[in-house]
């Protein structure tokens, strides 16, 4: 890890955030940054990315640079990583919290503009300790950037087990929750000590929309109801 930081840091550091993307640095300046160490162990990283880059069909899509737009300028930004296939889907996820944390600390950036950030199946992201740690901070300070993250999962064990999940979920300023089976609706009750017994009943018990709003230390019941304009646009999904 030493050698890679070492790598990354004589590759980035020189570089200014600014530059157009056809001049960024890609997978094969690494490559030979890597060599240039002149280690056993850099040597050896170096070669297997270098079998990636030149042996393997997928090489050349680690080793060029993105032809996705990672701006966040239209009122409504939506990326669907669904057809990705799961094994490159963390690089996915990585390079879309990368332009997050990009666009929340950019400098000119009007924050009068407020930004929800919602992060679908978000369980994905603490199964992979190096995601988890790119999105433990959005977490913590993406208020004080004008950003609210909203992490969705239908499992809470993914806020509860791993420890960026769990870091996520304590500077959570507000935990909705839809209908539980018992086992995880008492798991949640375990790490929020405001919900009481009547609380859980409610949780187990909950029809379609109603749920349960933690609000720092207040617990309130809530009904969510589609919208007529959402019941349209969402007939027949």
């Amino acid at each position: 890890r030493s050698l890679l930081d070492r790598a990354l840091t004589s590759i980035y550091a020189p570089l200014q955030p600014d530059l157009p993307l056809d001049q960024l640095p890609v997978l094969s300046d690494l490559v030979t940054q890597l060599r240039l160490l002149e280690e056993p162990e850099s040597d050896q990283l170096a070669r297997e990315l270098h079998v990636l880059i030149d042996r393997t069909s997928v090489g050349p899509s680690f080793n060029g640079h993105t032809t996705v737009d990672w701006r966040f300028n239209s009122d409504i930004t939506y990326f669907d990583f669904a057809a990705i296939e799961p094994l490159y889907r963390p690089f996915y996820y990585a390079l879309a919290i990368g332009a997050v944390l990009r666009f929340m600390r950019e400098p000119g950036r009007d924050r009068r503009r407020k930004t929800m950030l919602q992060i679908d199946e978000f369980g994905l992201l603490t199964q992979v300790e190096a995601l988890g740690r790119l999105a433990a901070p959005v977490a913590k300070v993406a208020r004080k950037y004008a950003i609210g993250l909203i992490a969705i999962d239908q499992n809470p064990i993914t806020f509860l087990q791993p420890e960026h999940g769990r870091f996520i979920f304590e500077n959570a300023a507000a935990k909705v929750l839809f209908r539980l089976d018992d086992l995880p609706a008492r798991q949640i009750a375990e790490a929020i000590t405001d919900i009481r017994p009547g609380h859980l009943n409610y949780l187990t018990r909950a029809g379609r929309g109603m749920a349960l709003a933690v609000v720092g230390n207040d617990v309130y019941t809530m009904q969510v109801d589609a919208s007529p304009y959402e019941l349209r646009v969402l007939r027949g999904s």
